[in-house]
């Protein structure tokens, strides 16, 4: 079983379609590239140009060969090499439907980002699947616990090394209550 499970995972590879942002960008750079190589000149360019001319087209070459990379990177899931896909991984959190049942016990200390100075951390935050719990002046543990509870069994078991500010706090509101819901 483990042979198969590591040749899945073995084979997954993420593919950037046409219309990526990056794959449009390196189009365009290629582009750029292309026209400043073979780009017909009326006049002789003098050293000035010609200086300017080679700086171009240093730079486009770097700038192509980074985004080439991380879009093999990107490919080759390079970002993800560490990881591990939880469902391969404790299948006994599953039934025999495939269908999620939940994890006996979870145990973490969590990341303690304020959202002061963190802003566009909060806003992708506010934009995906938690952002129901979102509540001003939050800190990014709080949604370790909603999603911590989201991923428990009935009757599982939570365990966080944590602070006790989210007892007081106006931003734990939404834990608390949760909370609330989840301790009887």
């Amino acid at each position: 079983m483990q042979k198969i499970i590591d040749s899945i995972k073995s084979d997954f590879r993420t593919e950037i379609g046409n219309n990526d942002p990056k794959q449009i960008k390196l189009r365009k750079l290629s582009g750029d590239l292309y026209n400043l190589l073979n780009q017909g000149k009326l006049f002789e360019l003098d050293s000035k140009q010609k200086k300017k001319q080679k700086e171009n087209q240093v730079k486009l070459e770097a700038d192509i060969t980074i985004l080439a990379k991380e879009i093999e990177e990107i490919k080759n899931n390079v970002i993800y090499k560490s990881a591990f896909e939880w469902r391969f991984e404790f299948p006994e959190v599953l039934n025999n439907n495939g269908e999620f049942e939940g994890f006996d016990a979870i145990i973490g200390n969590p990341p303690y980002i304020g959202e002061k100075g963190h802003k566009e951390v909060f806003r992708i935050i506010r934009q995906g699947n938690l952002s129901n719990f979102y509540q001003r002046k939050m800190d990014i543990f709080y949604f370790f616990f909603h999603l911590g509870l989201q991923l428990l069994k009935e009757n599982g078991k939570l365990a966080y090394i944590t602070t006790n500010y989210y007892l007081t706090s106006d931003g734990g509101e939404n834990l608390r209550t949760d909370f609330k819901i989840v301790l009887p």
